[in-house]
């Protein structure tokens, strides 16, 4: 099922849809109209592959799919994501263009919904992220003796400064980066000014890693 510019008028719309489609295997959404949505539920066991972009909303996403093989997410994360099941993701995709680390109120948040999302997808075999995400995710960091060196020399990096208050606010949210156990291909996608020094931290959760990959032109 393709979803082009549709509009969506209230939370019951997709749970509607999704009920009168009991063996829908695909579902595939952009640029699709959620103004009126508050949570936009996916919740199916019969669907594999989902695919979300660029739709218009402030809305809650929550994915409760225990056969999803395929998830590729490229929009904003406006609010605390509930996503769950998903034990037979082989390949994930995490563009969230909310994250950024120029507010320091504003990062945190979206680092706390970022780490949702990745600790939902540690059982996938491919992942492909921002590395952004990595950096308002990692709260371990903060608690590392490299954590500590990085408060004592960051009074004059003012980016430095929101990174370490999004670290310390994940920390008392209970977020965490977990074992990717079963990843075996990741590709990142840098930004401008990475925070190159969390990658050790990163590989370390990643015990399976086979292929690393950087897309230095996205």
């Amino acid at each position: 099922l393709r979803l082009f510019g549709v509009e969506l008028t209230d939370d019951g719309s997709i749970p509607q849809i999704l009920a009168g489609c009991p063996k829908l295997e695909h579902l595939h959404m952009c640029g699709c109209q959620l103004h009126g949505i508050q949570v936009l539920d996916i919740s199916t066991p019969s669907l594999k592959s989902l695919e979300f972009f660029n739709c218009y909303g402030a809305f809650r996403v929550v994915i409760d799919t225990p056969n999803l093989e395929d998830l590729c997410y490229v929009d904003f994360l406006n609010g605390d994501p509930l996503v769950k099941n998903l034990k037979s993701l082989v390949k994930a995709y995490l563009f969230p263009y909310s994250v950024t680390l120029q507010n320091t109120d504003d990062a945190c948040l979206c680092g706390g919904h970022v780490s949702k999302f990745l600790n939902a997808m540690a059982n996938t075999k491919s992942l492909t992220l921002l590395t952004v995400c990595l950096e308002v995710s990692f709260h371990a960091f903060s608690i590392s003796s490299a954590f500590s060196n990085i408060v004592r020399n960051s009074e004059t990096n003012s980016e430095s400064n929101i990174l370490i208050s999004c670290m310390k606010g994940l920390l008392h949210s209970g977020c965490s980066i977990p074992k990717f156990q079963n990843l075996t291909y990741m590709k990142l996608v840098p930004r401008h000014n990475c925070h190159w020094e969390l990658l050790p931290i990163l590989l370390h959760s990643t015990p399976n890693l086979k292929t690393l990959a950087l897309d230095m032109v996205s």
